[in-house]
């Protein structure tokens, strides 16, 4: 049978619906906020620690490195070598000295082909010039030949290293290689690990020194991209950070750019934090921000 309700039962009917609806509703809306607050807090407390233990990962792989670039440095063929650029005047001719560069030069290939992310490993006198240079071209390490063999002189980065003690490693900004004087086409980024070689009186005369490719960085921050859609950035401590572009049918492009381009994006306050190796995170409106420094 039909119900039907009219005059005052329905609007008794209606009052009390309202009366029961708006309960149900404010407490749907509580509910929502809070779990919405709860998703935010717990994806950002996951973000930090993703990009906290990448960073921790990252510097154990460098403590690892200069750990190997402090033991091979010491070596008996290096420090051989050393003693015979100064016995020669720095001239690579005798045949005893190139059985000592064929010696460095395996050693050389057998240490960047433990780490593939390591893109040179070289050996240079106290004049800045190459004597044994190992080269990984995609999936090959190439030794160079002598004739190819540059002088790096001119470079901050042999300057800065050489005024070490033996012993003590350099480890120089993030940048892109240059090879003869040019940014090597396609760019490669790299930092590089430095440190001076003795010979066998203790006499610093060389400089041992391995290129890391970024790659090893640029990975694990295309992974945390791909995890959470975001946007991420590696910066050097010189207030440059680098800037990559994947477009389309054109080929990867890489470059250094100062960290004031990204002031219209990110705070002040906050970049500063970031460069002076801060660790930590912040909501910028529908952002959440974190960042770690990586130990070296």
């Amino acid at each position: 049978m039909p119900f039907h309700l009219r005059g005052l039962s329905s609007r008794i009917y209606f009052a009390f619906l309202i009366a029961g609806a708006i309960p149900v509703l404010i407490a749907g809306l509580v509910g929502i906020h809070f779990s919405i607050q709860a998703l935010r807090t717990e994806t950002v407390n996951h973000l930090e620690h993703e990009v906290a233990g990448r960073a921790d990962a990252i510097g154990r792989f460098i403590e690892q490195l200069t750990s190997e670039v402090s033991y091979l440095s010491g070596s008996s063929p290096l420090r051989e070598l050393a003693d015979l650029t100064v016995q020669r005047g720095g001239q690579r001719g005798g045949q005893l000295s190139r059985d000592a560069r064929r010696r460095m030069e395996r050693d050389f290939a057998a240490f960047a082909q433990a780490y593939p992310y390591i893109y040179q490993v070289r050996y240079l006198d106290a004049r800045g010039q190459e004597v044994v240079r190992v080269d990984r071209q995609k999936d090959r390490l190439i030794l160079v030949a002598e004739d190819d063999l540059q002088n790096k002189a001119d470079r901050y980065y042999f300057a800065e290293a050489m005024r070490l003690p033996p012993g003590q490693i350099y480890v120089s900004p993030l940048d892109l290689n240059v090879e003869r004087g040019r940014v090597e086409r396609p760019e490669r980024p790299v930092i590089r690990f430095a440190t001076p070689v003795a010979d066998s009186s203790g006499v610093k005369r060389g400089l041992f020194i391995i290129n890391i490719h970024a790659e090893l960085f640029i990975g694990q921050l295309q992974q945390m991209v791909d995890a959470y859609g975001g946007t991420a950035y590696l910066f050097d401590r010189e207030g440059f950070y680098l800037a990559r572009s994947a477009a389309a049918g054109e080929a990867e492009h890489f470059e250094m750019r100062p960290v004031k381009d990204l002031a219209a994006r990110l705070p002040a306050s906050l970049l500063a934090g970031i460069l002076g190796g801060k660790r930590g995170t912040l909501e910028l409106d529908d952002w959440i921000v974190a960042h770690s420094p990586v130990s070296t």
